[in-house]
């Protein structure tokens, strides 16, 4: 009887991890943007130079009531990366950046509050990136990362952070991600 348990326990697990992988594929990015959409897509884009050379990379700010806001952090800006070619997006970056001076318990709670709403939404992340403050979920064609990422600060005279803290959502698709990987192998 307690193989059965357990051996039903797994196989939910299991069913549990493949339910959330094809969550992050059906959504294909945030609300209305959807990776594969278009550069002409995005009006009043502004464009900057890309890490890859085959990728055209803007700055988009959106009037859209319905996107300006990561539950209930307000939105900064987008930074989207399309393909060079097809000028397919491949990847949207939501930047809530988190202005001065503010305490480290006050920043950890709000990213807390994002990472636990999609938590919520999408289950348990597929992994904990040690290398940055961050969590990823991912399906077979779309990866998707929250990151805490602090910019330059230091400590004023009453013990508060002086400095930017940016939030990132990251969506890309992973044969993007593939591709940039052995870009130059």
């Amino acid at each position: 009887m307690i193989k059965i348990i357990y051996t039903l326990f797994f196989l939910l697990t299991i069913g549990l991890s493949f339910g959330q992988n094809s969550e992050v594929d059906s959504r294909n990015g945030f609300k209305k943007i959807k990776l594969g959409s278009q550069y002409d897509a995005f009006n009043g884009i502004v464009d900057f130079p890309c890490k890859n050379p085959k990728s055209i990379c803007g700055l988009w700010k959106t009037s859209d009531s319905d996107l300006g806001y990561l539950f209930n952090e307000k939105i900064d800006y987008f930074e989207l990366e399309f393909d060079g070619i097809s000028r397919a997006l491949n990847v949207i970056r939501i930047n809530v950046v988190i202005k001065k001076p503010y305490t480290d318990p006050e920043v950890f709670e709000r990213y807390k509050a994002i990472g636990d709403n999609l938590k919520f939404a999408l289950g348990k992340p597929n992994k904990i990136l040690e290398d940055v403050f961050g969590f990823m979920w991912y399906g077979e064609k779309v990866a998707m990362a929250l990151i805490l990422n602090p910019q330059e600060m230091k400590l004023d005279e009453n013990h508060k952070t002086v400095g930017l803290t940016n939030i990132t959502l990251t969506f890309s698709l992973i044969n993007n991600i593939k591709a940039n990987a052995t870009n130059g192998f």
